[in-house]
């Protein structure tokens, strides 16, 4: 028997493994921890260490655009098996009187 909070993830997670799996690791991966990872410490060092985008673009921002997106594979790729596991953890819990 399921918890309320184990039934709201269960939902969650359904949800989320219905998206196929290039797609969940593109959205949550690459867009919203890869790149916004990268525009974050962008951010950060134009506004607060005061470099402007030229000197950015001439060091280190093009390898940003392409490191962080392709750790941001990564990261949806772990994300996608953490929730999987989780899943099943829970429906097999669930069929349990």
């Amino acid at each position: 028997m399921l918890t309320n909070r184990e039934k709201k993830q269960f939902l969650v997670f359904e949800k989320r493994l219905s998206m196929p799996k290039w797609k969940f690791i593109l959205v949550h991966g690459v867009l919203a921890w890869g790149l916004t990872v990268a525009v974050l410490i962008t951010g950060y060092e134009m506004w607060v260490q005061k470099k402007s985008l030229k000197e950015l673009l001439d060091q280190e921002l093009w390898i940003r655009v392409v490191l962080f997106p392709l750790a941001g594979i990564a990261y949806g790729w772990w994300m996608w098996k953490f929730i999987s596991r989780q899943y099943k953890k829970l429906s097999q819990k669930e069929l349990m009187p």
